[in-house]
Order: structure tokens, then C-alpha cells, then sequence
């Protein structure tokens, strides 16, 4: 009895061995322990290993994109995100995250572009956030276009009107089908 016990043990720890070591496994659970950790500098070399036997795996360059935005590498997490959005369209975090860090490069446009049109009934937190964000981005953006057209229409103010001048008016076409 204790001889087989020995044995299933060996095999067990053989089997486990063998999954651990499969398909990158590893390193994306050891790269998840680092990013629960708030261990982002950690994680980034092992999901880059994890990605070197998953290339296409877009939660892989998801995580990875997560990362590097966390540790302000903002052109590189984009670039992941780009990845992850190229290997499945829509994939819900790489999509909310592209959005922020495109925010934090101060490109107000291209994070309204990745967010517009967003819709997945199977994460609603995630489409949630992502109207938020988007609905707050655009107030901002409204404002900084308003305050930006006052400044131009006080300089033109200051300026004598031509006598054929009827009328002048300033818009700006928020409308999604540009």
C-alpha cells in the first residue's frame, strides 16, 4: 500500500511538473503573482517569456500592456494593447486600457476613438467604465473647445467688421458619423 502511494505521489509530481513547464504556464502565473503584487517592473520580463511561447495570446499582451502602462511606459503599452486588439477585436481590458493610456499621452481623440462604439453585454463593468470614461472625456473635451472659441472670438471682437460681414458662428460637429 504505501508503495503505491509512493508511486501515484511520483506521478502526480511528474504530471504537475510537466504542466507548470508546458506552453509558458509558468511565467504567466508567476507574472500574475507579480501583478497582484503591484510588481509591475517584475512582471514584465515573464509575461514577455509567457508571450515568446504564446505570441498570440491576447490576454498575454493585455497583461503585459498593463504593466508597462502602470510603470508609465505609455508607447509600449499602447503597442501592446494594439496587439492584444489585432488578436481579438474588442477584448474588453485591452480596449478600457488603450483608451487610458492614450489619455495619459494627452490625446484626447484616439481615446475617444478606441472607446466609441464599445458594447459587450458579457462585461458590463467593463462597458460601463468604458461610457464613463467616455462621457466624461467628451464634457472635458467640450469645455477646452468652449474656452478655446471664446479666447478666438474675444480677439476677434477687437478686430473692426468688414461692411459685407453678416454673420459669424462657431461649432464644432460632435456628431459620431464623421
Amino acid at each position: 500500500m504505501a508503495n503505491t502511494k509512493k508511486i501515484m505521489y511520483v506521478f502526480l509530481v511528474t504530471v504537475l511538473m510537466f504542466f507548470i513547464g508546458c506552453g509558458g504556464i509558468a511565467e504567466f502565473t508567476k507574472a500574475e503573482f507579480k501583478l497582484g503584487a503591484k510588481k509591475y517592473d517584475e512582471a514584465i520580463p515573464l509575461y514577455k517569456e509567457y508571450l515568446a511561447k504564446k505570441p498570440d495570446s491576447a490576454v498575454g499582451h493585455s497583461k503585459l500592456g498593463f504593466a508597462y502602462l502602470k510603470t508609465g511606459r505609455l508607447d509600449e503599452a499602447i503597442a501592446e494593447f494594439q496587439t492584444a486588439l489585432k488578436n481579438e477585436p474588442g477584448e474588453p481590458y485591452a480596449t478600457y486600457y488603450i483608451g487610458l493610456a492614450w489619455l495619459n499621452k494627452e490625446n484626447y481623440e484616439k481615446a475617444m476613438e478606441a472607446w466609441q462604439g464599445y458594447r459587450n453585454s458579457t462585461q458590463p463593468f467593463v462597458e460601463t467604465e468604458i461610457r464613463r470614461q467616455l462621457t466624461l472625456l467628451q464634457i472635458a473635451y467640450s469645455h477646452k473647445a468652449a474656452a478655446k472659441a471664446l479666447a478666438e472670438e474675444k480677439k476677434l471682437a477687437a478686430l473692426k467688421a468688414d461692411s459685407n460681414t453678416v454673420a459669424v458662428c462657431y461649432y464644432q460637429d460632435l456628431s459620431q458619423d464623421k
